[in-house]
């Protein structure tokens, strides 16, 4: 069984989080997306069509959010509601 990684270990559950991240992403970005995940299956980098970028950190980046329901967001600290319209 040499080269598998087992169910329930951290390195599966790194693939399988690796795995779901580029099939989300690539309808968006395309063929040419990947992602790198750190110890904390957070993305630290990010490809897209051969060009690699630094995930930035939380406090530097903006993140835009429209919904019709942002009760869903309550809970995501200083989230600031806007309403349009």
């Amino acid at each position: 069984m040499r080269g598998r990684v087992r169910p329930g270990t951290a390195r599966y559950k790194s693939a399988a989080r690796l795995r779901e991240t580029e099939d989300l992403g690539r309808p968006l970005y395309g063929e040419g997306f990947a992602v790198e995940l750190d110890h904390e299956l957070r993305i630290a980098r990010r490809t897209l069509n051969g060009v690699t970028l630094l995930a930035c950190a939380a406090e530097t980046c903006q993140v835009i959010v429209l919904t019709s329901d942002p009760a869903r967001y309550s809970a995501v600290p200083g989230a600031r509601v806007v309403t349009v319209g």
